[in-house]
């Protein structure tokens, strides 16, 4: 479709190789520069205060440092990897108490 219509507009295949090619480092760059979003970690601190778990607990669950669950819970630093599997630890341990 994309070819088609460069060709009706008159493009040479040299030069339609050429836009694709533009388009495709396009859109690695800004896959590169702009990761999937997460949802905020806006809510993770306060999910973890609310079960009353320490962030010591916390960071020896995850495999990391305090200071990386600090900076997680204040958004300096997202690791949306950690992020996702704190959420996931954070809802578990709900669940836990709430059973």
């Amino acid at each position: 479709e994309y070819v088609a219509r460069k060709r009706s507009e008159g493009r040479t295949p040299r030069h339609i190789l050429r836009c694709l090619k533009r388009f495709i480092a396009r859109e690695i760059y800004r896959i590169l520069t702009d990761p999937h979003p997460i949802t905020s970690v806006e809510d993770l601190r306060p999910k973890r205060v609310a079960l009353g778990m320490s962030m010591q607990v916390t960071a020896n669950h995850c495999g990391v440092a305090q200071g990386t669950i600090s900076r997680l819970e204040r958004g300096i630093n997202v690791n949306y990897d950690l992020a996702r599997h704190y959420r996931t630890w954070l809802d578990q341990q709900s669940a836990t108490i709430t059973t």
